[in-house]
């Protein structure tokens, strides 16, 4: 895309790149925020999807609305009407509500309940703040789009790569670095790479509770698809609290047409 955005010239994009990048060190640095934070979020996922179900995970992690209400309360100074306030406590309900469930059917796979919901709750801390900040670098500087998800990724494969040197090198060397990688691993890792191009295009254009209206449907889909493959339980407290979830996503998101 950077390179269409050159009009396919090889001596635009470098002169573009040393403008954005090399010239400009400091708008460079201020990615090393989000890109940690997005790189701590996706490796505790593996651990919350370890100990919980993927739909009970799917509702809980909705709680990064409420964390994104707070973050841009906090850091983009956005005022909020009162049925966008309703719809943060109707989120808050639904959500207990499914962890009421899961405590009365054991969804849990592994036992291990309470490390797969902390991790859940960090991972909604880390994508709240994460998506402000990303979302005013994107809105309020003249750094172009794509040389912005570019100093994204760099900074992210960084961050992932200490991460991989830290604790995988051994297995690295001894089977290689994809080892491991069936056609499924590679169908995730294009689904996650267009998903955040996905986001940052929602964020530049749009903002961060929108993108988080997408999550209605990923719900849905994610409880039939865990009571499909899993054979997990979808009892009155799961379905209620999915939707008071669904819906309060849904308030959140109303516009006045005023």
């Amino acid at each position: 895309m950077l390179l269409y955005s050159c009009e396919w010239h090889m001596w635009k994009l470098k002169i573009l790149l040393e403008t954005e990048m090399v010239q400009k060190p400091m708008e460079f640095v201020k990615l090393v925020i989000p890109a940690g934070l997005y790189a701590l979020q996706n490796n505790l996922v593996y651990i919350a999807l370890s100990n919980l179900d993927p739909a009970t995970y799917q509702v809980t992690s909705n709680l990064k609305l409420v964390t994104t209400v707070i973050f841009m309360r906090v850091i983009l100074h956005r005022q909020f009407k009162y049925f966008q306030w309703t719809a943060v406590l109707m989120l808050f309900v639904g959500i207990v509500l499914v962890q009421i469930h899961a405590e009365m059917f054991s969804v849990s796979n592994s036992g291990h309940y309470l490390w797969g919901l902390i991790s859940t709750l960090v991972i909604a801390v880390c994508a709240g703040f994460a998506g402000v900040y990303f979302e005013k670098l994107l809105k309020h500087s003249s750094v172009p789009f794509w040389v912005r998800n570019l100093e994204m990724y760099l900074w992210g494969l960084l961050s992932s790569g200490i991460g991989i040197v830290s604790y995988d090198l051994g297995s690295i060397k001894q089977h290689g670095f994809f080892h491991g990688y069936t056609s499924t691993v590679w169908f995730i890792v294009g689904m996650s790479g267009a998903g955040g191009l996905y986001a940052s295009l929602v964020m530049k254009y749009l903002d961060n509770i929108l993108k988080n209206f997408s999550s209605c449907t990923a719900i849905i889909l994610t409880a039939i698809g865990s009571n499909i493959i899993f054979n997990t339980d979808t009892g009155v407290f799961f379905v209620f609290g999915s939707f008071l979830v669904c819906f309060s996503v849904f308030l959140y998101s109303i516009r006045n047409s005023t």
